[in-house]
């Protein structure tokens, strides 16, 4: 038989406690779910916000990482490379060193010259002896003798062109055709302008200067000017297709510096397109230093691999390759940058290693089928 045991009879005191203590917890719990849904929120928001802060730091120290860099190139640009001490924290060139060729006693000479570039041959005989005695024994003995003619003046050549009437044309006809004016310059002059103009970069000035001193020859400035722009119309063409024919290669090559021109209209910019497998190469001189001049040389439709620098104007080429040259040099700097933190600086040792050893093997086997393999090591 089961015993039931008696449950204790709460006084009525102790009821009337229990009763407010239900009744303040009641009036509290939707007080209390009010502030703990508010501090849920709350802490929501704060994720979302130190979220958010954590991508602005990560995107800060990106630009601090690229402003450092800048730093660094500026500086080098500026002050030049410091000359720092060997030590074991220094990264020098990964790459084999070119090996210096021992130069003879023959090399400081000047070259013998070849028969075919002997222009006179002049003969010193002896029959005796600066004391009186005729010599009995002969020998030769040559050397050569390398000058150029002194300038003399100019030839002034006065042309007498015949003229005749035709009767059946009824027209006077002329020996050659005359030219618009009664003196002209003649070809050899235009030709030498050229040269001290384009080749020699001298000013017009200076053109005039060393004509009238060599050959007495004058010449205004806008003389000079119009046989340029004869020239470059008659040079046009040739140009053109160099251009066209380069553009049909595979790979080229493009780069830009500054031209100083003789004219006051600040500062331009010469850019270069060459052949990659050929040293023909085509010159643009532009008014500024930007993509324009890109398309200008390369075309609109060129699907061929660009290489050049890092500069901003090459970035959106459609095929683009950075030229190894500064590709490697970059990462040099970078692992002895005093800019970056020593993870990053080894990180950078490691790829230019990674990139020296690539190119080492690419100099000396240069089959297309090895691309694919080193595009993957790029990429460990």
């Amino acid at each position: 038989m089961v015993k039931w045991e008696c449950m204790k009879q709460l006084s009525q005191q102790e009821i009337k406690q229990r009763m407010i203590r239900l009744q303040n917890l009641e009036r509290l719990y939707p007080i209390a779910r009010t502030r703990i849904e508010n501090l849920e929120a709350e802490n929501r928001c704060l994720k979302q916000e130190v979220a958010n802060l954590k991508e602005i730091v990560l995107q800060q120290q990106k630009i601090i990482e690229g402003l450092k860099l800048q730093v660094e190139e500026l500086r080098i640009m500026v002050f030049g490379k410091k000359k720092k001490p060997k030590d074991k924290n220094h990264f020098g060139n990964f790459l084999e060193p070119k090996e210096k060729t021992q130069r003879s006693v023959d090399s400081y000479k000047r070259p013998v010259p070849n028969e075919s570039e002997v222009t006179e041959v002049k003969r010193h005989t002896i029959d005796t002896c600066s004391c009186g005695t005729k010599t009995i024994y002969k020998k030769t003995a040559i050397f050569y003798e390398e000058d150029i003619p002194i300038p003399s003046k100019k030839i002034v050549r006065k042309h007498e062109v015949e003229k005749s009437y035709c009767p059946n044309c009824q027209q006077w006809r002329q020996a050659i055709p005359l030219p618009k004016t009664k003196v002209i310059l003649g070809p050899s002059i235009q030709k030498y302008t050229c040269y001290l103009s384009i080749v020699a970069r001298l000013s017009f000035a200076q053109i005039q200067n060393l004509l009238n001193d060599t050959y007495q020859a004058k010449i205004s400035q806008g003389e000079i000017a119009k046989i340029l722009n004869r020239e470059a119309l008659h040079l046009r063409p040739v140009y053109e297709q160099l251009k066209k024919k380069i553009r049909g290669e595979p790979a080229i090559h493009l780069d830009e510096t500054s031209w100083k021109l003789f004219i006051e209209q600040g500062k331009v910019f010469s850019w270069v397109m060459s052949e990659a497998d050929s040293q023909e190469s085509v010159f643009l001189v532009g008014e500024h230093r930007g993509k324009g001049n890109v398309d200008t040389l390369i075309g609109e439709n060129y699907k061929g691999v660009v290489v050049s620098d890092d500069y901003g104007a090459y970035k959106k080429l459609e095929n683009h390759q950075l030229c190894w040259a500064h590709l490697l040099r970059k990462f040099r700097d970078l692992a002895n940058s005093e800019e970056l933190e020593i993870k990053q600086k080894e990180y950078c040792k490691k790829e230019y290693q990674k990139l020296c050893l690539i190119y080492s093997e690419m100099k000396n086997d240069r089959s297309i089928e090895k691309y694919d393999e080193f595009v993957k090591r790029l990429n460990i």
